[in-house]
């Protein structure tokens, strides 16, 4: 049987535990309300994308003209879809239930279903834990991210974001598709595979969404609100 001075210790470990875990869990409800702010705001991103995506291509959405003019962008261009680049983006830290295991599965069921169609997957991965993840596999990485956090600035995302479509310019992959959550709460995120390139006209339509239109002309002298450059 324990001695009294052994569970006191005991006592005392686990009230230290609980103190630690109760610090750990106030500085995550910190940085979860800060996160959800910045969903917030990204927001008005989504919304000002519903006017200028079709003020910039010169025709609705929903319109022939727009599809058009999307294929003749190197962006958009279509083309038979023999090699697809994954993009598969994690966190770079643990401690979050199996937000990384859920993408990381889904990644690799859709690289399998790539594969069983005669397709040629190539992955790129942002986030420490998806990279630890497929290193440790032996899966080889195209373009690898790291350095994914909370404080990643969006800067060092378009450069990884211009790689892919340089490359994709350059025929290095036929199409690319991302692999993420889509936030829905804090505490549910679900898993997503969506095509990403070719730019078409259904990707731009699910960009802009239901999001409310903002008017584009002065309602006084009918001029545009703001000019779209180049052409």
């Amino acid at each position: 049987m324990a001695k009294t001075r052994d569970i006191r210790k005991r006592i005392g470990s686990v009230r230290n535990i609980h103190k630690i875990t109760a610090t750990m869990e106030k500085v995550a409800q910190s940085k979860a309300m800060k996160l959800t702010a910045r969903f917030e705001h990204a927001k008005a991103f989504r919304r000002d994308a519903a006017v200028l995506l079709p003020e910039a291509l010169g025709a609705p959405l929903a319109s022939l003209e727009a599809a058009q003019e999307l294929a003749s962008y190197p962006l958009g261009a279509l083309r038979a879809q023999k090699r697809v680049l994954l993009f598969c983006v994690t966190s770079s830290r643990g401690l979050c239930g199996g937000y990384n295991a859920k993408v990381i599965q889904a990644a690799r069921v859709r690289m399998e279903a790539l594969r069983a169609e005669g397709k040629e997957p190539s992955l790129a991965v942002m986030g420490r834990k998806g990279l630890g993840y497929f290193r440790y596999h032996n899966q080889a990485v195209a373009i690898s991210i790291p350095d994914a956090d909370e404080n990643m600035p969006f800067s060092r995302l378009e450069e990884a974001v211009d790689e892919i479509g340089k490359r994709f310019a350059a025929k290095e992959f036929d199409a690319v598709e991302i692999v993420s959550t889509r936030f829905k709460s804090r505490a549910v995120q679900e898993v997503r595979i969506a095509a990403l390139l070719p730019f078409t006209q259904e990707i731009a339509t699910a960009v802009v969404g239901d999001a409310p239109a903002a008017p584009t002309r002065s309602p006084e002298s009918g001029e545009p609100l703001y000019l779209v450059e180049p052409d």
